[in-house]
């Protein structure tokens, strides 16, 4: 519950919760509008892009010869089309400049406000400090990503209700994410593909050679399709089959990290007080997930060449401890990585399951992960 605040200290507390407020709102609305700039210059870089591949078709010089049949296209058409796009490029270009242009103001204004919420801030924390202010009042503003979202952080330990905040902003970041993925890479490249297709059918009769050249653009926009698609499949599900006992899920997943990663020696123990135990899907599955996130941030970031990889496990409790000799993790990384890095997704996922985690690292001695969290097998 909040204290009531009488007098001077009353208006001193008020007033800064106020400017907080305010300024905090103005910032996530700056997000907002910085977050749809860099949308619009990223339209504009595909559209110009686009063009600029057709550009290149209709510049295109063919030596082949054309049947007396085939009808021939006046090589002015092909020079006012070619004209024709390269001033509609020249115009995406200007407004691209004129966005861009924009975005550093808003982006410099974005930076003048970050450093007033940083400034009140501090002294909300003085204010609470000498007694005029509430302990138990969330920040109003900790680590904030150009993406206009917040990791919400308690000044003590994390209430249940932060992890629900970052929980849920974590999965609309992974849904925005992937749409994202979807709409530019997939949308976009399947528009492109019918654009094309159209230009090649045009040229299949009065030159055969340009239309070649639009038919493998055609090919390569199927094979970036394919990739994206693919990637995605990956990010979303990971090919689990939770009827088998769990140490061989487990045997099977260091095989398979031991193939994709050549260049690091991966040493193994997996202890089970049962081998024929089966885990429920929802602990399965998040064991993987939680391996991903370690193992891919060795891959990534460590640069090691050694993993210790063990697991204990019982019908009730699971444990892991996971080592690298790579080059460590500061101490603060909670607060130097972003709030969607897979790091914060791996604390959260562990709140789910009611469990501990531990990261420690040093410079010599690389990094140390150790986890734990109550499991139940398949019934």
């Amino acid at each position: 519950m909040s204290k009531v605040k009488t007098g001077s200290s009353n208006i001193i507390y008020n007033s800064n919760k106020e400017m907080l407020d305010y300024f905090n709102k103005l910032f996530l609305k700056d997000l907002e509008d910085i977050q749809e700039l860099k949308t619009q210059i990223f339209e504009l870089e595909v559209r110009i892009e686009e063009m600029q591949k057709t550009r290149n078709i209709y510049a295109f010089k063919s030596s082949s010869r054309r049947s007396v049949f085939t009808p021939i296209a006046p090589e002015t058409l092909v020079e006012d089309e070619f004209t024709f796009i390269q001033n509609e490029i020249q115009k995406l270009e200007g407004e691209k400049s004129s966005l861009e242009e924009k975005l550093r103001g808003m982006e410099r204004s974005l930076n003048v406000n970050k450093k007033r919420l940083a400034s009140l801030q501090d002294a909300k924390k003085a204010i609470c400090d000498a007694g005029l202010g509430e302990d138990d009042i969330l920040s109003s503003i900790t680590e904030t990503d150009e993406t206009g979202l917040q990791f919400v952080e308690t000044d003590n330990e994390q209430s249940s209700l932060s992890h629900n905040y970052n929980i849920l902003m974590q999965n609309a970041f992974d849904n925005s994410f992937l749409a994202s993925m979807l709409n530019k890479s997939v949308i976009d490249n399947i528009a492109s593909i019918n654009h094309k297709l159209q230009i090649a059918e045009s040229l299949m009769s009065t030159d055969t050679a340009r239309a070649k050249l639009t038919l493998d653009e055609v090919r390569r926009n199927n094979d970036d399709i394919k990739s994206t698609v693919m990637d995605i499949i990956r990010k979303i599900d990971y090919p689990l089959d939770s009827s088998k006992p769990i140490w061989l899920i487990l045997d099977e997943y260091i095989l398979q990290k031991r193939e994709q990663h050549p260049e690091c020696v991966i040493e193994a123990s997996v202890e089970c007080t049962d081998y024929d135990l089966k885990l429920h899907p929802v602990f399965s599955i998040n064991l993987i997930k939680l391996l991903n996130i370690f193992f891919d941030n060795i891959f990534q970031h460590a640069n090691a060449n050694k993993i210790d990889f063990k697991l204990s496990m019982t019908p009730h409790k699971t444990e892991v401890i996971i080592s690298d000799n790579g080059v460590g993790i500061k101490e603060d990384y909670a607060q130097l990585s972003p709030w969607y890095s897979s790091l914060h997704r791996a604390d959260e996922i562990i709140h789910l399951l009611n469990g501990s985690l531990k990261i420690t690292g040093e410079s010599l001695n690389g990094t140390t992960v150790r986890f734990s969290f109550p499991i139940k097998s398949q019934g």
